[in-house]
């Protein structure tokens, strides 16, 4: 083969491959699901939510590099969200990888009830009541789904304004106890006086 025949099956290969891909991208387009793109968006939104929490404790060029586990396991390990939070958010992030990493992907009825069984996992009967209300089976399957993932989004959302309402508190508290710990080790090497320990 000379070159000359080399770069022109390469052109040729080029146009094809062109509007392969283009017809390819044309396709995926047509088929394209409304859930994937809804599931998208609320990921970025919960993931938003959690970088938000945990700005308050790191600087945000750190909370940048960590991916959406390692957020979600710190504001866990922080006791920042709940279990039922954790557990919700845990379980429509396996969601979003599928429709993330295969193409083809279709969130299923069996699915869908898993994540409203995390979502209604909790100690809240009243909460717990608003979920069945909320997402009945009488509804369209595709509206459920929607209702569902705008519970999981609401759940970060309670559980971030309930972290700014208790900040303060735990706040104090984690200052009293490091301030006893100090005091502590201050009367233990003899640099004050126990009596001054108030």
């Amino acid at each position: 083969m000379t070159e000359k025949e080399f770069w022109q099956i390469y052109e040729q290969y080029k146009e094809y491959t062109a509007g392969q891909l283009g017809s390819d991208v044309g396709k995926m387009m047509r088929n394209s699901d409304p859930l994937t793109t809804i599931t998208l968006q609320t990921h970025l939104f919960v993931e938003e939510q959690m970088s938000e929490m945990l700005n308050k404790f790191m600087k945000e060029e750190i909370t940048k590099k960590f991916s959406f586990n390692n957020k979600l396991n710190l504001l866990i390990g922080l006791d920042l969200i709940s279990q039922n939070t954790y557990a919700s958010i845990n379980y429509f992030n396996e969601i979003r990888n599928d429709y993330s990493h295969h193409l083809d992907f279709k969130v299923s009825k069996k699915r869908l009830d898993k994540l409203l069984e995390k979502l209604t996992d909790s100690n809240n009967e009243s909460y717990k009541k608003t979920v069945r209300e909320h997402i009945n089976n009488k509804i369209e399957f595709n509206e459920r789904y929607r209702r569902a993932i705008s519970l999981v989004s609401a759940l970060i959302n309670r559980d971030n304004l309930d972290f700014y309402n208790n900040f303060s508190e735990k706040s104090e508290a984690v200052l009293s106890y490091e301030k006893k710990k100090i005091i502590n080790q201050l009367v233990e090497n003899k640099f004050i006086d126990d009596t001054n320990n108030d």
